[in-house]
């Protein structure tokens, strides 16, 4: 079958008589692996930009590459958003309707993609995004996700794929905005300024 994989060996042996009855014989082994086809993941994310503030458009995206030597047949993708991003929208490669979206207690909203009768080639790649506006934040808010991969294919499985983006809001910069103010608005001369 398609995921055979192990040692093969073969053994020869020859023997021969010649006419005045001297013999001759000898033997060969030789053997070789064979390596059937694997799973195998790899998945990168990012947050764009890499230090937002409040107001901000952000982007979580995640590239997630088949580096086995199998085709994947199914592949599911998770995210979940911090509370703090707003007006989300998602995009996803053909072949993926758009996510299943759920309310994640207290930490916001999570995202779950998934897609049966792939043809995921080995070496290619699908890249997902959610999009939305980081509503505000104080120092130490965190805008960090974990998105979760699992696969399936034809030799096997890979659950628990995972990559990091985002990580915690600095502290905006201090705004001192001062204001002049003199009464009378037109002082006479000899007459008193406060």
């Amino acid at each position: 079958g398609p995921c055979v994989s192990g040692t093969v060996g073969n053994s020869a042996a020859v023997a021969a008589a010649s006419a005045l009855g001297a013999t001759e014989s000898g033997s060969n082994r030789v053997t070789f692996s064979l390596a059937g086809p694997g799973p195998g993941l790899s998945v990168a994310a990012a947050l764009v930009p890499a230090g937002p503030i409040a107001g901000d458009t952000v982007t979580y995206r995640v590239v997630v590459t088949n580096t086995g030597t199998d085709t994947v047949t199914a592949l599911s993708v998770a995210d979940t958003v911090p509370a703090v991003v707003i007006g989300v929208t998602t995009d996803q490669p053909f072949g993926f309707s758009a996510p299943v979206v759920t309310d994640a207690p207290p930490t916001g909203t999570r995202y779950e993609w998934s897609a049966a009768g792939l043809t995921m080639s080995p070496g290619a790649s699908l890249t997902f995004t959610l999009t939305g506006q980081f509503s505000s934040g104080c120092a130490g808010t965190s805008l960090s996700v974990t998105w979760y991969v699992g696969a399936n294919c034809a030799c096997g499985s890979v659950a628990g794929a995972q990559a990091v983006a985002g990580g915690p809001v600095a502290a905006p910069a201090p705004v001192l905005l001062l204001g002049i103010a003199r009464a009378p608005a037109s002082p006479g001369e000899g007459q008193g300024v406060t």
